[in-house]
Order: structure tokens, then sequence, then C-alpha cells
């Protein structure tokens, strides 16, 4: 068996442990503590787990009852001893509890069920020390707990204010969501349209831009190919009047070659013409692929602006998403704010119950003492009576007492006397005895 740790709280006699029972209208009697049993320990003990955890004999009774309700058991008897095990178990485990913070560490079964005197003594007059100190430390905690419920009573206030608020934030991002809905249905039905005009655009200006590159190649092939007949006719020209200078005029020759030179020309001047439709045609194209840059342009401005409608709705959308996630969290916070009220109100309630119970317990005992001092006085008074009337008596009792006292005196001093002389004589005899002595031994030696 494990040894009880050393208690820390002075022992109390059976009957104090009864008046403090008393005191919270459990009636017992010394008797009844001095020889125990399991039904005079176990009320006694139930009760202490109530006064200490708040936890009755009901509250036990209805949880064993709610579980075997559950156990969904038909056998009658077996659920009746079910439940006293049980509820004779769980109220063992909970004074367990209370016997452990008052400082004994073993409590038994055998403590409920049989109980001795001696175990049964210790263990309540730790009970009761440990009670009487939590009930003196009460005062400071329920203050403290009455300042902390008002303080969570504020705070709780503020919070219902800040949820408040959050709501309405919450319903006006809503209908500011709600009403700018068709707005951005138009926009992304725009940015749809635009985006098709775009890529059709995309593959237009691929199919111009290669056509482009082609009239540009060919462009500077015709100016390649009129730089070199440029260079011919001069180089021709040069030659003919060098020709003209060496050579006899031939009239016939000179008109087939100024015939061939004319056709030279004429088909220089169509090729030159067919460069400049051809140059037309490229302008052309070039003004139309500069209008559809300058259209694409647009599209990309209104594109940014569009994506700048849509960056501002994805960061309301965040922004609602934070405020709805906040309003989440502060109802969170409002119901862990509500159940600790619950729970702090319920501890109030406990408190303000036992402190009206002691506050009317010390209007009984001060009841109790005023009666007692007015029968005190009234026995004094009385006393006083009856001293003044025994006064005579005292004084001829002292009277008596100082004649014997005399009488014992003279009695002591005639003793005295006595001794004295009987000292004297014993005295004369001792030395007549040793004088013999001394002459028998001088006349035997």
């Amino acid at each position: 068996m494990s040894q009880s740790k050393v208690s820390t709280y002075p022992d109390v006699s059976p009957q104090e442990i009864v008046e403090f029972l008393g005191e919270y209208e459990l009636t017992i009697t010394p008797d009844r503590l001095t020889r125990p049993t399991s039904d005079t320990v176990e009320p006694i003990y139930s009760f202490c787990v109530e006064l200490v955890t708040g936890i009755t004999r009901e509250d036990i009774e209805d949880a064993v009852t709610i579980s075997l309700e559950q156990l969904q058991t038909r056998d009658e008897d077996k659920n009746l001893f079910y439940a006293s095990s049980l509820n004779q178990r769980i109220l063992f485990h909970h004074i367990t509890r209370v016997t452990k913070a008052s400082g004994i560490d073993d409590f038994l079964m055998g403590d409920l069920i049989a109980p001795k005197p001696g175990r049964t003594q210790r263990v309540l007059s730790a009970i009761v020390n440990f009670l009487k100190y939590a009930m003196q430390e009460c005062g400071p905690h329920v203050t403290a707990m009455e300042k902390e419920a008002e303080a969570k009573n504020a705070e709780l206030a503020q919070s219902y204010q800040e949820l408040e608020a959050a709501r309405k934030e919450l319903q006006d991002a809503k209908a500011k969501i709600a009403a700018e809905e068709p707005i951005c249905e138009k926009h992304r039905k725009h940015i749809a349209e635009l985006k098709a005009k775009i890529l059709f655009l995309r593959d237009q200006h691929g199919s111009v831009a290669q056509d482009l590159q082609l009239l540009r190649d060919q462009k500077k092939e015709l100016v390649a190919r009129k730089q070199a007949l440029n260079l011919e006719i001069d180089r021709v020209n040069d030659l003919v009047i060098r020709t003209k200078s060496n050579v006899v005029q031939s009239p016939e020759r000179i008109k087939r070659r100024i015939g061939e030179m004319s056709d030279n020309v004429k088909n220089d001047r169509d090729a030159i013409s067919d460069l400049e439709s051809r140059c037309r045609q490229l302008q052309a194209k070039i003004n139309a692929f500069s209008e559809i840059a300058h259209d694409v342009r647009g599209c990309y401005e209104q594109l940014q602006v569009v994506a700048q409608a849509l960056e501002d709705r994805v960061m309301v959308t965040r922004d609602l998403n934070e405020l709805r996630e906040t309003l989440q969290t502060r109802e969170i916070e409002y119901k862990e704010l509500e159940l600790r009220q619950a729970r702090m109100q319920k501890q109030l309630e406990n408190a303000n119950e036992k402190l009206a119970h002691v506050s009317r317990h010390m209007g009984d005992k001060r009841a109790a003492l005023q009666h007692t001092n007015e029968r005190l006085r009234r026995e004094y008074d009385e006393w006083a009576v009856e001293r003044a009337g025994s006064e005579e008596q005292i004084r001829k009792f002292r009277q008596l007492t100082e004649e014997v006292q005399q009488k014992k005196l003279e009695l002591l001093e005639t003793s005295d006397r006595e001794l004295n002389e009987l000292l004297d004589v014993y005295w004369d005899l001792q030395q007549g005895i040793e004088t013999y002595m001394t002459r028998l031994g001088s006349v035997m030696g």
C-alpha cells in the first residue's frame, strides 16, 4: 500500500467536522463519525465533491442513465447493477480528485465501502481544512472573476459592434458587387469580342506582313533593275555620242537604231509604270496596315482598361473574401465569448450562491452569539446578586480562616519550641554517649 504524504493541515475533531457540515445544512452526529459506515460517509463525500467541483450526485446519476440508455440493454436487473456500480465508481473517482487536492494520496475504495474511524477522521480533517482554506481564498477570487466578467462583457459588446460593422460592410460589398455585375458582364462580352477581333486581326496581320515583305523584295528588285537600266541608258547614250563622232551617219541605220531605242524606252516606261502601280498598291497596303495597327493599338488600350477593371474586381473579391474570413473569425470569437460568458456567469452564480450561504450562516452565527451574550449577561447579573448576598458569608469565612491561621501559627511555634528542646536533649545525650564510649575504651584498653 502506498504511503500518504504528510498533510500540512491540522487535525479536526469530529465535533468541528459536524459543525462545519452543519453550516451547510448537512446534519450528522459525532457518534456516526466515530463509528462510520458506508451510508454515513457517502453523503459527506458527495457533498464535499459538490462543494469543490460543483458536480452533484444527480449529475452523476443522469450521466450514468444516459450512458445505459445509449447501450440499449433490455435487462433491467443488469441496468440497475451497472447503474449502481458506475455511480459508485464515478463518485470514487471524484472523491479521489478531492482527496488528492487535500493532501491524501492513498484514498481507497474500502474507505468508501467499509470505512475505518481513524482513516475517515484523517481524510475528513484534510478535506475540511482544504475547504476552509478555499473558502477564505474565495472572496478575492470572486471579486477578480466579477471584474473579469465585466471586462469580458465590455469586450463582448465591442465584438458585437465590430461584428455588426463587418456585417454591414459585407452587405455593402455584396450590394456593390450585385450593382456592378451587369457592367462586369458587359465588359466580359466586350473582352470576348475584342479577343475574337484581335485573333482575326493577328491572322490578317500575318498575311499582310507576308505580302508586304514580298512587295518590298519586288520593289528592291525593280529599283535595282531601274538603276541598272539607267546605267545602261547612260552607257548607251555615251556610246551613241562616241559612235556619232566616229561612224559615218547612216539614216536608215540611225532610224532603225532610234526605233530600237524607242522600243526599249517604251518597254522601260511600261516597266516603270508597272513598278509605279505596284508601288501605289504597296503604299495602299501599307496604309491599310497602318490602320490595322492603329485598330490593334486601340484594342490593346481597351484590353488594358478591361484588365485594370478585372484587376479591380479581383482586388474587391479578395477584400470581400478577407472580410468574409474576418467575419467568420469574429463569429467564432463571438461564440467563444458567449461560452466563456456563460461559464463565467455560472461560476459567478455559484460564487454568489456560496457567498449568500456564507452570509446567511454568518448572520445565524451572529444572532447565536448575540443570544449567547445576552444569556451570559443575565447570568452575570444573577451572579452579581448572589455575590452581594454571599459577601457576609465570605467575610465570616475569612475571619474563621484568619483564626484558623492564627491557631496554626501558634501550633507551629509550640512545635518548633518542643522540637528545639528535643534537639537539645538529643545533643546532650549524644555528647554523654561519646564521653561514655571514650571512658569505656580507656578502661578496656
